[in-house]
């Protein structure tokens, strides 16, 4: 096993951020070699891949794009289906060839959710990890139905009846949205109980599902250790007076939200920040930015309140989260940081439009605050209340048992169960039985023929 390559095959940069922490893991303790496959184009894979070389791995670069379009032109969406799963598996067969992937650590499907299948077939274990908070099957499709029928609403109704008609046709072909854990791997790596429970309801072998945390939760579990002197630095770093309070208010990227009046996500913005004023006119107000949000975001919120320090990627969310006394979103996954890192976590929903929004709010170890005045008094108890305090505390402990395993091993568990596939499964280097007979380059070898990656 030792040398063997695993294929860490990723998407963004955040989630690219997970796999970075496991390949150190594999680098340094287990002799592997990780090699990362990012499998979206333009702008989001060159940030992805920056972060990757700058921590020192190798990036599959040898992507061949001739089946990208396979089946575009079809009218008929059962006969494209067939074709592009075969020209997705072809493409999948020619990147596990070239690349004599061992293993696969993944936070996605790629080639249209063929890759998996094709690995699998080969006889390549693989081990899907759960990067981010994740939705039952249920809420997603509630909210994959909000969406359409808003993209629905400019046309008119014998139109919209057509677009209904042929997405019902397009989802019984297999191009409808899938669910994330739905991926044919060997096993699936989930942060806490909550989501090993809705992966069984979903009809998900126990046995494929395993509780290890992820590296968010490692990062809590550090951030909830840091001292007092380490928390004065990260006030210190944003120019804040170590001797104030941080009320941290995190953002959404709303713009993604299709269905929501944008207007009403710029009034809830201007909202939150009063009430936290009144609330607490001595406490400093943070607010950090979504990843995907700019500089015109950071204008926009500076233009809402002056004195607000905004905060991009310069200060992670973790050590900021440390450093708050209380935590303000609406549905963000700051939320869930502050749960993990014992910060009061407050849910304030001022957004028209995307109810389906609030049925994500199910972390019991955060509070809701709907209007101003319920978020000012919650505020103010999770400040000055001991009993309140008290009490919410340890909601959110009960919180953290359910949805995060909290001890500084996730990655480590990780690493342990991939281990395992490859001692269990018998995966080595040499080429799996169904890809035999097709020469296998060493990667970085450029190949021979036009089909066989560039």
């Amino acid at each position: 096993m030792k040398d063997a390559t695993v294929l860490m095959m990723s998407y963004y940069r955040e989630d690219t951020r997970t796999l970075l922490c496991v390949a150190e893991e594999l680098r340094r303790s287990k002799g592997l070699t990780p090699l990362f496959l990012i499998a979206s184009t333009g702008a989001l894979r060159d940030d992805a891949a920056a972060v990757v070389r700058a921590a020192g791995f190798a990036v599959f670069d040898e992507l061949p794009h001739e089946d990208v379009a396979a089946g575009h032109e079809m009218r008929n969406p059962f006969r494209r289906a067939r074709v592009v799963r075969d020209a997705n598996i072809r493409l999948s067969h020619r990147i596990l060839e070239r690349t004599g992937a061992a293993a696969i650590v993944c936070t996605m499907d790629a080639a249209r959710g063929h890759f998996v299948e094709a690995s699998r077939g080969a006889g390549i274990p693989s081990l899907y990890v759960q990067w981010a908070e994740m939705d039952s099957p249920e809420l997603l499709r509630v909210w994959w139905r909000a969406e359409a029928r808003y993209s629905d609403l400019p046309h008119r109704p014998l139109m919209r009846l057509r677009r209904r008609l042929r997405r019902k046709v397009n989802e019984a072909a297999g191009f409808g949205q899938r669910w994330p854990f739905f991926i044919p791997v060997s096993r699936l790596a989930v942060a806490g109980p909550f989501y090993r429970d809705i992966c069984i309801r979903a009809g998900i072998p126990p046995e494929r599902v395993e509780v290890t945390g992820n590296a968010q939760c490692d990062a809590m579990y550090h951030c909830a250790g840091l001292t007092a002197g380490e928390i004065a630095g990260i006030k210190r770093s944003m120019g804040v007076d170590e001797s104030r309070k941080i009320l941290l208010y995190a953002l959404n990227d709303t713009k993604r939200l299709v269905h929501l009046d944008q207007g009403s996500a710029a009034e809830a913005e201007a909202i939150t920040l009063a009430a936290m004023r009144a609330a607490s006119p001595e406490s400093v107000r943070v607010v950090k930015l979504h990843p995907k949000q700019d500089e015109e975001d950071r204008a926009r919120i500076r233009a809402l309140d002056p004195e607000a320090v905004v905060i991009g990627q310069e200060v992670e969310i973790g050590p900021l989260v440390a450093a708050s006394a209380a935590v303000v979103a609406t549905v963000s996954s700051g939320l869930l940081w502050a749960v993990g890192i014992d910060r009061p976590s407050i849910s304030a929903y001022f957004w028209r439009g995307a109810a389906e929004m609030k049925a994500t709010r199910w972390w019991t170890g955060v509070e809701r605050a709907d209007t101003f005045e319920a978020l000012v008094a919650s505020l103010r108890d999770n400040l000055q209340n001991p009993e309140h305090i008290a009490n919410w505390s340890s909601r959110r402990r009960e919180c953290r048992d359910r949805f995060l395993r909290l001890d500084g091993r996730s990655i480590s568990r990780i690493v342990e169960i991939l281990c395992s596939l490859l001692s269990v499964e018998g995966a080595t280097q040499r080429t799996p039985a169904s890809l035999a007979g097709v020469a296998q380059p060493k990667f970085g070898t450029r190949p021979e023929s036009k089909d066989s990656g560039r």
